[in-house]
């Protein structure tokens, strides 16, 4: 197994950029939903009409590496987005070859990943609170789809390309994994040893979840209502107040809102709705 962690040049083809300079501010994570040569291959293509900045994957067995499709000081059309296809730096990240293009890319994929996001924030200087770090917000329900996304530079850096396009991209990339290891990178390895990613699934089902209910033939609960939900005991609970939720929190640690999809992927079915 090896990992390249200089960026290759596979260029995008002129008609898939606007050849626009900037200073960005932080990352759009996307997933291919295939591989690295297919993607590598489209970027190059001047039907395709756009392309990311990078692509993260494997062109060979055990061998690892970031394809440059446009360089980070330049706008790419890759999110659907001005703002952040002005502000943001775009990385595509291949799927798990063994298991199809809808798959989790494979822990070799995340780690390259957070190799590059390190990489990016020391390059740019990005900083929250004083410091360079990588902070994440995701925001699976495309609160800013359409919209500039309020906060990105500021009070995080790394979103998922969800926060503004209506599809669930990057999927099961782990996000959160790739963030807390490029800032142990950034630190200089002194934070504490990370979870692998298997174990942060593990530790992960165990943890409550708040769900707001959206479900329009109401298979769930109450459209408008906020639930409780135990994936481990695959229950939903309506919460009756925010102090309510604050106390979960306080108890499980920060619960996370999830869509009826996420959750039914992570219980493997319908979970059970627990009347108040």
């Amino acid at each position: 197994m090896s990992y390249n962690e200089t960026p290759i040049a596979y260029p995008a083809a002129g008609a898939n950029r606007p050849g626009r300079s900037r200073r960005p501010l932080g990352i759009v994570d996307h997933h291919m939903a295939g591989y690295l040569p297919g993607t590598s291959a489209m970027f190059m293509n001047p039907s395709t009409g756009y392309a990311t900045n990078y692509g993260i994957g494997s062109m060979r067995s055990g061998v690892f590496e970031i394809h440059e499709y446009v360089p980070d000081d330049q706008v790419a059309w890759g999110n659907g987005n001005d703002f952040l296809n002005t502000y943001a730096v775009s990385i595509e990240h291949e799927n798990n070859r063994a298991a199809g293009p809808a798959s989790k890319p494979t822990p070799e994929v995340h780690e390259l990943s957070a190799r590059f996001h390190a990489a990016l924030a020391l390059k740019w200087d990005w900083r929250i609170d004083g410091r360079v770090q990588l902070v994440l917000r995701d925001f699976p329900n495309h609160d800013f789809y359409e919209r500039s996304v309020t906060g990105f530079g500021t009070e995080f850096n790394v979103t998922g390309h969800r926060t503004v396009a209506l599809k669930d991209c990057p999927r099961d990339l782990d996000m959160q994994w790739i963030v807390d290891r490029a800032n142990t990178i950034i630190n200089g390895g002194t934070a504490p040893q990370q979870l692998t990613i298997w174990q942060r699934q593990e530790k992960e089902i165990r943890m409550p979840y708040l769900m707001k209910c959206d479900d329009s033939e109401g298979r769930y609960g109450e459209i408008g209502k906020v639930y409780y939900i135990l994936v481990e005991a695959a229950t939903v609970t309506e919460v009756q107040s925010v102090a309510e939720a604050n106390n979960l929190a306080l108890r499980f640690g920060d619960a996370v809102s999830v869509t009826y999809a996420t959750f039914e992927k992570r219980l493997g079915g319908k979970p059970t709705v627990t009347p108040v």
